[in-house]
């Protein structure tokens, strides 16, 4: 969970980066809204690719996410 906000950090990112270089992910995934006419298609492209990296850490410790959970509900 702790990632995954890591991840969609947007206000902390947002404020101090003003050059398009080094703008966040979840920045750059704003800039594709437009004002008055928005690509979905692109849009929606770029959220998958946005997603894909947290979908694969996820499935890489899903093993160690499952016995962490377990463990912490044995007493004793």
């Amino acid at each position: 969970m702790a990632f995954i906000a890591a991840w969609n950090e947007y206000m902390f990112a947002n404020i101090p980066i003003s050059s398009d270089a080094t703008r966040t992910a979840s920045i750059g995934l704003q800039a594709l809204i437009g004002s008055h006419s928005t690509d979905y298609g692109m849009l929606t492209a770029a959220s998958v690719i946005m997603a894909v990296p947290v979908i694969v850490f996820f499935l890489l410790i899903q093993r160690c996410f499952r016995e962490g959970l377990a463990m912490g509900g044995v007493k004793g």
